[in-house]
């Protein structure tokens, strides 16, 4: 959401994402070793699920990248990578994708630039100090702000055709229903072909 006057809320549900058929934004990030990436060439190589997490610190997250381990085969079969977004400093960003050992970039937005820019961005308000202190030294940054957990399903013009987004970040969509936004967008795109 490159829209200025996007302001980040304090409240995980006032969240305004990136809605089916928008543009995905110019996504620069960073990889594990600390190199430049642009999402955007990522995503012209295939079609892409953008997966975005509070962090390798977060327990919910831990689980859910592990199952998308467990059955990133069935994703790969239809044709799609997965590229997984945290506002983690990229060492943290290595931490997580060697620990699990993840089969798929985990790219770092430690300022949080896209998790604005894709409008799932809040700021944490009415924590105790040690919660701050964990998400700066996850981030390397000052910032407080995390994603409302979500995934975009894009072609590889960048268009979103399917997206899950949850403010509620305990509650994560199982495999199977990622898989079938995949197959659906993978269907879409081939009719779009045909035409």
């Amino acid at each position: 959401m490159t829209d200025a006057t996007y302001t980040v809320p304090q409240d995980m549900h006032a969240v305004r994402p990136l809605l089916i058929d928008a543009q995905i934004p110019p996504t620069h990030l960073i990889d594990g070793a600390g190199n430049p990436v642009d999402v955007n060439a990522l995503v012209t190589q295939k079609p892409t699920v953008l997966l975005f997490f509070r962090g390798g610190w977060c327990g919910f997250c831990k689980k859910q990248l592990v199952e998308l381990r467990q059955n990133y085969d069935k994703t790969e079969a239809e044709g799609f990578q997965v590229i997984a977004i945290s506002p983690d400093s990229a060492a943290n960003s290595a931490e997580t994708q060697d620990k699990f050992n993840l089969p798929f970039p985990v790219l770092a937005d430690p300022t949080a630039q896209a998790l604005k820019d894709y409008g799932i961005a809040w700021e944490v308000a009415g924590k105790d100090d040690a919660y701050y202190a964990k998400l700066e030294n996850a981030a390397g940054e000052a910032h407080h702000i995390l994603p409302a957990p979500a995934y975009f399903i894009v072609d590889t013009q960048g268009k979103i055709h399917f997206q899950y987004v949850n403010p509620n970040y305990r509650v994560r969509p199982p495999f199977e229903l990622m898989l079938a936004g995949v197959k659906a967008v993978k269907q879409m795109i081939a009719a779009a072909e045909d035409a």
